[in-house]
């Protein structure tokens, strides 16, 4: 298994099979921006979505979370939701085009919050208020349709969902595709935030910008295998492309 040096593992993972995946296996952090890098089909695009358990189809292997139990958990067993993913497409998979703001952004917080009592609209408003300010969204307001934000705001509605349910881990799939320079910069300020609360964070991106500007340790898969791992000063995009050309 490949593992980050001085770390504290929030997850671990052995064997993950899913789509193009063959038997991948590596840990995450605690407080690790974890980079994930490859070429179109080289398994990129599945790992975080298996990891998360928003998989839709079959796979195999196992995960574990030391920090909660040493037992380790088949994936191939119902792990719906189990980490918050900020998905590839985010007008296809993200949002909602019918829901407004605040819908969207409560979508998964609703039952949780339930479960214990019933949810105040005053309580509700509070929430997506916080979330609205915290991260900048720019909106005419919590109730306007989502489809009147642009696509960096809809992108941070997004993010807020996942930010709101306080998991120890994050996966990311293309966290700044379609995003102005202005969003970009804001996006990686709060993933660092994250990072530095302890969060565990999975940034899988085709954009070799995303993984130098946020990552401390990047895996490169080729053909669904872990082919190289880079870390600190050898992240560089020379070596990334080497790396996932397979000319390393």
């Amino acid at each position: 298994m490949l593992h980050a040096a001085g770390t504290v593992a929030e997850v671990d993972v052995e064997q993950l099979r899913a789509g193009v995946l063959e038997g991948v296996s590596f840990d995450l952090g605690e407080g690790e921006v974890l980079g994930i890098a490859g070429l179109p089909g080289s398994g990129r695009e599945t790992l975080p979505y298996a990891v998360a358990g928003a998989w839709q189809g079959p796979m195999s292997g196992a995960l574990r979370l030391p920090a909660q139990s040493e037992a380790w958990i088949d994936v191939s067993e119902d792990g719906s939701g189990r980490f918050p993913l900020v998905p590839a497409n985010r007008t296809t998979e993200g949002v909602i085009s019918a829901f407004s703001v605040k819908e969207n952004l409560t979508l998964p917080l609703v039952d949780r919050l339930r479960a214990r009592a019933a949810i105040s609209a005053g309580r509700e408003a509070e929430l997506v208020s916080g979330w609205i300010d915290r991260l900048g969204i720019r909106t005419a307001g919590a109730d306007a349709p989502i489809t009147t934000l642009s696509g960096g705001n809809q992108q941070k509605v997004v993010m807020a969902r996942c930010l709101a349910l306080g998991s120890s881990v994050l996966a990311l799939c293309e966290p700044t595709a379609g995003v102005d320079i202005g969003t970009r910069i804001q996006l990686y300020d709060l993933i660092a935030e994250q990072a530095r609360a302890g969060v565990g964070v999975i940034v899988s991106s085709s954009d070799e910008g995303d993984l130098l500007g946020m990552c401390t340790r990047v895996l490169v898969l080729r053909r669904g295998v872990i082919a190289t791992e880079l870390t600190g000063d050898d992240i560089t995009e020379p070596n990334l492309l080497h790396a996932m050309e397979g000319s390393d």
